[in-house]
């Protein structure tokens, strides 16, 4: 069973971005290192020789970005990189790495990359409360890196994510009951601008969900991905590229998505891939089948009906995307549920806010 390393941090952006930092350098440094990596030798089998540059030049632009749209986020990813000691451009964008590998070099072949998420509304849950879920599923070698961070600020609400070591907020709740998450999509509607796990820090830190879409809707986003966004009154997808942007609003039937586009008025997206089409037909046909609750999700998200296509993506499948997490939240009770690795061999935690 994989356990899920937790820390609580407190105080002004910097404050709690050197704890995290402190905390997890050897995590971070190990990430950067390989990660960077991994993209060079994706950018060079692709035909660019100076992608590393090309990616650092692009992390400097960010950072500029991320100043001036999100000071606070931009703080505290200062704060980590300083404790941390690596470089904040790097940092920044290997933590971004699914948009500024597109950003660099766009290619039309289909990663079998992603996650699988969905918004179940309260008419269909046993307690008549908004659900919400997802796996993150991404490369099996940061399995290790995953970690939970328990935010306590100065100014503004507490919020519980799940996420890589270092990073900001990839699956979260806030003590208003507000829930993020996302997935990948690939388009070739990409441009600098704000990387989307920087998206999703700004968004956790609003009072209501649409507050939350808002952010997404109006930055300047680098490339593809859903947003999801959700509160104990309602919930949203967004389907999201650089520029373009096709909401759903949860009504009485759950959303359901993964990693390609559904709304066909994205061009130039990658083709869908076979897992991708698979983990979207079970979860929504799992879904269909009745009322549900936390158990019944962690059982969706353990599925693994068909294998290496399944929803629950094991490491032992020798596959190079594997299940690194899993997220529950019930945005009524502020209460986020999570575990590291595929939900059947986590070890999950109930995590209370407010």
């Amino acid at each position: 069973m994989y356990d899920l390393p937790q820390i609580t941090v407190e105080g002004s952006p910097t404050a709690m971005g050197r704890q995290q930092g402190d905390a997890f350098a050897e995590h971070i440094r190990s990430l950067v290192s390989h990660r960077l990596q991994e993209s060079e030798h994706y950018f060079v089998d692709r035909g660019i020789t100076d992608g590393s540059k090309q990616l650092h030049t692009a992390g400097q632009s960010m950072l500029e970005l991320l100043a001036a749209w999100d000071p606070e986020g931009h703080q505290e990813h200062a704060g980590i990189a300083e404790a941390a000691s690596v470089d904040a451009a790097d940092l920044l964008v290997t933590l971004n790495m699914t948009d500024t590998r597109d950003l660099i070099c766009f290619d039309r072949r289909s990663d079998d990359e992603g996650c699988t998420a969905m918004l179940i509304p309260a008419t269909r849950s046993v307690d008549g409360r908004l659900l919400a879920a997802q796996t993150w599923d991404l490369n099996q070698g940061d399995l290790k890196h995953v970690t939970c961070v328990h935010r306590k600020p100065d100014e503004g609400p507490h919020t519980v994510s799940v996420s890589i070591a270092g990073g900001p907020t990839l699956i979260g709740l806030n003590e208003h009951g507000v829930w993020v998450g996302t997935t990948n999509l690939k388009t070739l509607d990409v441009q600098l601008g704000i990387g989307y796990m920087s998206l999703l820090h700004r968004a956790i830190r609003q009072r209501s969900h649409e507050d939350a879409a808002n952010v997404i809707e109006h930055a300047t986003r680098i490339a593809a991905h859903t947003y999801w966004l959700a509160d104990e009154h309602g919930g949203v997808e967004l389907e999201c590229t650089a520029n373009h942007t096709l909401r759903r609003v949860l009504s009485d039937e759950p959303i359901v998505q993964t990693n390609h586009c559904l709304g066909g008025v994205h061009e130039d997206a990658e083709p869908p891939s076979e897992s991708s089409v698979h983990r979207c037909q079970r979860a929504t046909s799992l879904l269909a089948q009745g009322q549900h609750d936390i158990d019944s999700l962690r059982a969706l998200l353990a599925d693994r009906s068909e294998g290496p296509l399944s929803i629950s993506r094991h490491p032992e499948d020798a596959e190079p995307t594997s299940t690194n997490a899993c997220g529950i939240g019930v945005p009524a009770t502020r209460t986020f549920h999570t575990c590291r690795g595929p939900s059947d061999q986590g070890t999950w935690h109930a995590i209370q806010l407010g």
